[in-house]
C-alpha cells in the first residue's frame, strides 16, 4: 500500500472520522507484519500525547471504539503477544510522519462523524461469462460487467458513501448532496452526489476509464481534483503516467451495455480477444502477432455464439485465418 495512503487512513482512524473501507484496509495492512502493527501503535501513542487540540469525551469514545475494533479484528480468537526489538530511529521516523500529517491538516481538518452502526462489508464478485446488478443500501443501483468485483458496506454511515470497484460497472447513484458517493479504483477516486456514470478499471489494464452520462462527477487523487467532468464526456486515466485523455461516447452504447450487448468501432483483434475472454470465458491465443492488430467493427452479445463471431471475423478480415479449439482455448493462425 502506498505510504501516503496508509498515513491518511491512520490519520482518519485516530481522528475518529474513518470509513468502513478505511478500517478494512488498515486491518489488512496491520496483519501484513509485526512492524506495521508496532508502527500503528507508535503513531497512536504519539496522537494520544500530541493531539493538535483537546478532544471531547465523545470524540475520545469514538476513537477508542475504532481502535478496539481494529485490534480485535486483527487477531480473532486468542490474542498473541509480539516480542521484538525495534530501532529507536524507526520510532522517531514514524512519529515524524504523523507530525507531517498534522502539519498538512489531515488530522485536524477532518469532519467527525458518528461511528458505523454496522462494520460488515459486502462483496459482489462476477465471474467470467456472467453479469449482475445490485441495489446498494442507499437505493443506488450498480450493473456489474464480466469478471468484476464491488465491495461496499452493508449500511452506509458517516459523512460519505464509499465503494470499491475492480472491473467495470454502470452506476445510477441516488442523489444526496450531504453524503457524497465515492468509487475507489486503482487510479483516481470518483466523487459524485447523484448521477449516472460508467467506470472501466480491470487489474492489469494500462488505464482507467470513466464516462459521465448525466449529472457531474469529480476525479480525485489524494484530495486533489484532477477533473470536473460534464455529461457526455469520457476521460481515460493512464496509470503509469497519470495523464488524462478526453474522449466522447454515444449515450445509447451504455443502454445496450446494461443489457449485455457490446458495440465496437475499429477495435484491434487483441482488444476484442480480451473482451471475449470475459464475456464467453474463452482464451484466444494468436499464433501470429500481425493478427492482433487487425481491426473490426461490429458488436458482441452475451448470448452470442463465440464460434459464429469468429466466422464473421474471418469473412470480414483482409487476412485469412483459421482457428482450432482445445477446451476453452482458441488458437488463431494466419493463412499464407
Amino acid at each position: 500500500m502506498p505510504e501516503n495512503r496508509i498515513n491518511e487512513i491512520i490519520a482518519r482512524v485516530l481522528n475518529g472520522s474513518s470509513t468502513l473501507l478505511d478500517l478494512k484496509e488498515l486491518k489488512h495492512w496491520r496483519s501484513e507484519s509485526a512492524e506495521n502493527e508496532l508502527r500503528f501503535n507508535s503513531l497512536k501513542k504519539y496522537w494520544d500525547t500530541k493531539s493538535p487540540r483537546e478532544t471531547t469525551e465523545n470524540e475520545k469514545i469514538r476513537i477508542e471504539a475504532l481502535l478496539k475494533y481494529s485490534r480485535e479484528s486483527l487477531t480473532p480468537g486468542k490474542s498473541k503477544s509480539i516480542h521484538l526489538s525495534f530501532p529507536a530511529a524507526k520510532l522517531i521516523r514514524y512519529a515524524a510522519s504523523i507530525a507531517l500529517l498534522l502539519g498538512f491538516g489531515f488530522l485536524g481538518g477532518l469532519v467527525f462523524s458518528d461511528p458505523p452502526a454496522n462494520l460488515k462489508t459486502s462483496e459482489i464478485s462476477v465471474s467470467r461469462g456472467s453479469r449482475a446488478n445490485v441495489t446498494l443500501p442507499d437505493g443506488s443501483i450498480v450493473w456489474l460487467g464480466h469478471e468484476s468485483r464491488l465491495s461496499y458496506p452493508e449500511k452506509f454511515s458517516g459523512s460519505t458513501r464509499e465503494v470499491t470497484l475492480s472491473g467495470e460497472a454502470y452506476f445510477d447513484v441516488e442523489s444526496d448532496k450531504k453524503h457524497p458517493f465515492l468509487v475507489h479504483t486503482s487510479g483516481p477516486t470518483i466523487r459524485v452526489t447523484g448521477t449516472e456514470f460508467y467506470v472501466h478499471d480491470y487489474p492489469g489494464d494500462p488505464s482507467m476509464e470513466a464516462s459521465l452520462i448525466s449529472g457531474k462527477i469529480d476525479l480525485v487523487i489524494k484530495d486533489r481534483i484532477l477533473s470536473k467532468m460534464q455529461p457526455g464526456t469520457k476521460l481515460i486515466y493512464t496509470k503509469d503516467t497519470g495523464k488524462l485523455i478526453a474522449g466522447n461516447f454515444e449515450s445509447a452504447y451504455y443502454e445496450f451495455w446494461k443489457k449485455g450487448e457490446y458495440s465496437f468501432v475499429d477495435r484491434p483483434f487483441a482488444e476484442l480477444a480480451s473482451m471475449m475472454k470475459r464475456i464467453y470465458n474463452v482464451e484466444i491465443i494468436f499464433r501470429n502477432d500481425g493478427l492482433k492488430e487487425k481491426r473490426f467493427t461490429g458488436s458482441l452479445g452475451s448470448d452470442d455464439n463465440v464460434y459464429t463471431l469468429l466466422e464473421i471475423f474471418k469473412k470480414s478480415s483482409s487476412t485469412n485465418f483459421s482457428y482450432s479449439i482445445d477446451n476453452n482455448k482458441i488458437y488463431v493462425t494466419a493463412k499464407k
